[in-house]
């Protein structure tokens, strides 16, 4: 069973490379880059494992 991640981080290489690691490991990984874009994806899909950064621009990790 592939498990699928949510990754939540506003710096690209930080998620890039999150991403990049747990697809490696056989995640099923979606990468997002903001506290609104983790909200919307939330409404619209199930996600088994959430990895989200707490200070980011805007909505941070935890009003997120």
């Amino acid at each position: 069973m592939k498990y699928s991640v949510l990754v939540v981080d506003d710096d690209k290489l930080v998620n890039e490379f999150v991403v990049e690691a747990l697809t490696r490991c056989g995640y099923k990984c979606k990468a997002v880059f903001s506290g609104e874009e983790a909200r919307q994806e939330f409404s619209q899909h199930s996600n088994d494992i959430v990895l989200l950064d707490l200070k980011m621009k805007g909505i941070d990790g935890i009003e997120t």
